[in-house]
């Protein structure tokens, strides 16, 4: 195995844009390749350093509102025509701090 080996088998997950993806997978060739160096299977890890050759991930940030627009986002809430379940549920995790999925499980 050898660098550009390594960066050939790379291209159809960079050209689609998974990133992440890229990043793990080369993360577990490196665990692979110490793995084999440890074992005395090898003698250099051809991957070291290998990632820096790839695109880092940009970051995607989660849409928030400010503390500001929180009352102004509580009236919309009340006269929006929601389901009443639907609205509880929101305002529990605004108040909680929860997950839907931790909030919509709550009896």
């Amino acid at each position: 195995m050898t660098y550009p080996i390594i960066i050939g088998m790379m291209k159809p997950l960079t050209a689609t844009g998974k990133f992440e993806m890229v990043k793990r997978v080369i993360q577990r060739v490196n665990k692979i390749l110490f793995h084999a160096i440890h074992a005395g299977l090898i003698h250099a890890n051809p991957a070291a350093n290998i990632s820096k050759a790839f695109e880092k991930t940009k970051v995607k940030h989660h849409p928030s509102i400010s503390p500001e627009e929180l009352p102004e986002l509580m009236k919309t809430l009340q006269v929006a025509s929601v389901n009443l379940q639907t609205r509880l549920v929101i305002e529990l995790q605004l108040l909680t701090i929860t997950r839907l999925s931790e909030a919509s499980g709550t009896k």
